[in-house]
């Protein structure tokens, strides 16, 4: 408003702290607001959902401070993607772009990520990467229904987003760890990069056998240094002979 844009509060639902997914065959719950956003008019005269509530910092748990941390996926989410964790008392202020209208049942099954996948707090919106990005979409991975190979990817954010400039410095080396291949010098396998995306393609043989885990890391530390700026040649040149730690990104289970 101070920048002289048209924007209003909207009330709702949102899958916040303390928002855990429905088990599986548990009722549906009825409707209960207790969020609040915002919708502003941008270019072309059109609506854009925000949430700088959740975009300035989150809240833990009893006794804990509130964290200030800067969320930028709060603003430059689609309509359609901010949905699937905000639900607008009037269905009118839901805004997407292809006009159809989310059901309260709808809304409270679906994921409110956009993948499947486990996330972890501090290496996705942290590191301007795009959190419904990230893929295989379905968890489990059920070995019988994949091809020879699998991949999983994820993006960044925004094009213009720059780790430097925009975020903590440069980026972490991606790696994924895979239980089917724990104890080999395979176990830990980088990910190809290019133009803001992140590949690694899997035979399905290596994803192990049903109850074991895919996850996706950092390696946050190498040689007793921070981890960014890591590239696969070093990491290969010196896996196995040097310390390093690793930090949790997304966890897929295997069936």
């Amino acid at each position: 408003m101070k920048a002289g844009l048209e924007s209003v509060v909207v009330g709702g639902h949102g899958k916040g702290y303390g928002h855990t997914k429905l088990a599986p065959g548990e009722r549906v719950p009825p409707y209960k607001a207790g969020h609040a956003w915002n919708a502003v008019r941008i270019d072309n005269y059109e609506w854009k959902l925000i949430d700088p509530c959740w975009g300035a910092g989150a809240v833990g748990g009893p006794g804990q401070p509130y964290q200030k941390r800067f969320a930028p996926e709060r603003f430059t989410q689609s309509n359609e993607e901010f949905g699937l964790s905000h639900f607008p008392e009037d269905s009118k202020r839901q805004h997407r772009t292809d006009g159809r209208v989310v059901g309260w049942e709808e809304y409270i099954l679906g994921n409110k990520s956009g993948t499947q996948a486990q996330m972890y707090n501090g290496y996705v919106a942290e590191e301007g990467m795009w959190e419904p990005s990230f893929k295989p979409g379905a968890n489990p991975i059920v070995l019988a229904q994949q091809g020879p190979t699998v991949r999983f990817s994820f993006q960044k954010i925004c094009p213009h987003w720059d780790p430097v400039r925009c975020g903590k410095g440069p980026y972490y080396l991606y790696v994924l760890h895979l239980e089917g291949l724990d104890g080999t010098q395979r176990n830990h396998i980088p990910f190809e990069s290019r133009d803001g995306v992140w590949w690694c393609d899997v035979p399905v043989k290596d994803l192990g056998r049903p109850g074991q885990k895919a996850t996706i890391c950092t390696v946050s530390e190498f040689e007793g240094r921070s981890g960014r700026g890591l590239t696969m040649q070093q990491y290969k040149a010196k896996k196995g002979r040097v310390a390093m730690m690793f930090a949790w990104v997304g966890t897929w289970e295997v069936a």
